[in-house]
């Protein structure tokens, strides 16, 4: 129910509480009347008491009507406050999720990079006592410099560059 409606419920009970009260006062002005307008009797009047227990009573649900429908009202306020605030919540909680996701992947890569450069490094190093095992064999040292590319270093084979490294490190 949105608060326009519950303004205008409660508008509607109050007007009728209100009503309430003034048809009791006219009634009250009838029974006054006709009091004046009959004789007095040696018997005591009591029918105050009993007018003002019946506005007692008919104030009494008015108002219980009224204080119901603004209980009604802000339990309407704090569902929707409380209704916003999940869906904050969960609005943070699911950003939270893909940025722990994110990170998950991140971490997932840089695992699979290191172990790819771990793994290059162990067979590196386990061909590189083979290498000078070979080197140090008399028929296959080297009399003179290897002979120089005539392309530019930029654009050399990888492999051939990685190759270059290995011998200036060797010297």
């Amino acid at each position: 129910m949105t608060p326009q409606m519950q303004n205008m419920r409660e508008m509607a009970q109050m007007k009728a509480a209100e009503e309430g009260k003034a048809n009791q006062r006219l009634l009250d002005e009838e029974v006054l009347e006709q009091q004046r307008q009959s004789e007095p009797g040696p018997a005591v009047d009591l029918g105050f008491v009993a007018n003002a227990v019946n506005r007692m009573n008919g104030s009494a649900s008015a108002m219980q009507q009224l204080v119901a429908g603004l209980q009604a009202s802000h339990q309407a306020h704090v569902d929707g406050i409380a209704q916003q605030s999940r869906q904050e919540t969960e609005k943070l909680a699911q950003e939270i999720r893909a940025e722990h996701e994110r990170n998950r992947i991140a971490r997932e890569f840089q695992s699979t990079l290191v172990d790819t450069m771990h793994a290059d490094r162990l067979r590196m190093e386990e061909a590189l006592p083979r290498r000078r095992r070979a080197s140090t064999c008399p028929s296959r040292r080297r009399t003179s410099a290897p002979p120089m590319r005539t392309w530019p270093r930029s654009t050399q084979p990888y492999s051939a560059r990685r190759r270059a490294l290995r011998r200036r490190r060797q010297r």
